[in-house]
């Protein structure tokens, strides 16, 4: 029963991550608009522009996966061991034994890092007329 609950824990921090960059996301596409814009009428390729935006995603989605992996491991080191205690409220003897599952904390950590990039540039690749997005910049 104790394994479900670490389960949930950690699914529950993967989707708050996960939501945490998807609306920082969604935030930079209404700021990225006019740019995007800009950019197609100077000819730059939907796909070309798609790229780019997937990188830049990346970059910022990457260390902050990799900052969350070292943040779970130093806090399964160091608290873990501190607040397992006997029903008798003593730490046990031996201590506790802590493993970082790393064969499942990398793939999450991958896919925290991707999924961000992926919809950034998949939301490129779809956008709108330039012309009329120029036009709605100007005029705002």
């Amino acid at each position: 029963m104790r394994r479900w609950k670490v389960l949930a824990v950690t699914a529950a921090a993967a989707l708050l991550a996960i939501a945490g960059l998807l609306v920082s996301i969604a935030a930079g596409a209404s700021e990225r608009r006019t740019e995007s814009a800009l950019l197609a009428a100077l000819g730059v390729a939907p796909r070309a522009q798609a790229r780019q935006l997937f990188l830049q995603e990346l970059m910022l989605s990457l260390p902050a996966a990799v900052a969350g992996l070292a943040l779970g491991i130093i806090v399964t080191i160091l608290l873990v061991p501190a607040v397992i205690l006997t029903p008798a409220a003593t730490p046990p003897v031996p201590p506790a034994l802590t493993e970082f599952a790393w064969s499942q904390a990398l793939p999450l950590a991958a896919f925290i890092a991707l999924l961000p990039a992926v919809a950034a540039a998949a939301a490129a690749a779809r956008r709108a007329d330039p012309a009329a997005s120029l036009r709605a910049a100007g005029s705002g």
